[in-house]
This record gives C-alpha cells, structure tokens and sequence, in this order.
C-alpha cells in the first residue's frame, strides 16, 4: 500500500481509530535490516517520549495514565525469533509525521513481497486500541526454540487444554 498522503487522514478524533500496526518477516540472519528496524524503534521512541537515551528507553515503564492518554505518540511492539525468520510487530499512531508513519518511511519497502522478506501494512487499516502496551516502549524480543512452520504444524498448539 502506498503511504501517499493523500491516502492518509489527520487524526481529529482521539477517541475513534487511530493506531496502525506494522509487521515485518525477514531472515533470521538479516543484521543490516535489523540493524535499521531497531535503531529507527528506538530513535522515534527517544523523540516522542523526550527521552535523551537508550537506557532511558529500556527502563522506562509507562504508567496507568501514560497507557491511558491516547494523544502520547510512540511505537510499541515485538519481535519473535526462530533459526528461521525475525517477525516485528510494531504499532503506533497513524497519520502524517506520527510514529508509525515514520517508521514506516525509515523501513520503506524496497522490493515485492516475497517468501524471504514481507512488508505488511495498510494505512487505511486503524484500530481503536493498542495491543502491546504491556510490552512499554522497549522492543519486546521472544525467541522460540522450534521454528514458528514447525509450532504451526503441531495439532497441540490449537488445543487449549494442552497448552498453558
């Protein structure tokens, strides 16, 4: 999708849906695109927050109200690791010059899709609600001990009753 301006609207109604996520599947051994991802993550975080450094960002704990106030702009998300694929799940506030518009300028795609690296992201797409606050505004990093195409292929994971 195009982050053309003229696709994207100004946010005027901080009550209705105003974040968009972001997902990222690359190589697990992609050091370049990964080295962009988390520097442009933690840089936008540095701005929105005010914040003059990394160790700042990685302690900082969003408090109840912080969470609450849907006018504070900043990325918040994840990243699953296997020996396979880096997967990021960002989000933020959408819109012109907001987080995730930035984000998304610094990670611009490239190239097509493929099955190696896919940009997934549709400006049009907004949700009312933030997922990932828990996580603050450090990037949360998971890393799985099977591949997430072998996690997937496993009847188990779909049984609740068989996974805590």
């Amino acid at each position: 999708m195009s982050r053309d301006a003229s696709h994207l609207t100004t946010l005027t109604d901080l009550n209705g849906a105003i974040y968009e996520r972001m997902v990222i599947i690359l190589p697990y051994r992609a050091p370049d695109a990964v080295k962009v991802i988390e520097a442009a993550f933690e840089r936008i975080n540095l701005e929105c927050l005010n914040l003059k450094n990394s160790s700042y960002l990685n302690s900082k704990e969003l408090s109840d109200e912080e969470k609450a106030d849907r006018s504070l702009d900043y990325l918040c998300g994840f990243e699953i690791m296997d020996a396979e694929f880096r997967m990021f799940i960002v989000e933020g506030c959408g819109g012109p010059g907001k987080s995730i518009d930035q984000f998304y300028k610094v990670n611009a795609r490239t190239r097509p899709n493929d099955k190696k690296f896919k940009i997934l992201c549709n400006t049009q797409v907004r949700y009312k609600n933030r997922m990932y606050t828990d996580f603050n505004v450090a990037m949360k990093r998971i890393r799985l001990r099977d591949t997430l195409t072998f996690i997937m292929k496993s009847p188990d994971v779909y049984l609740r009753s068989k996974v805590p």
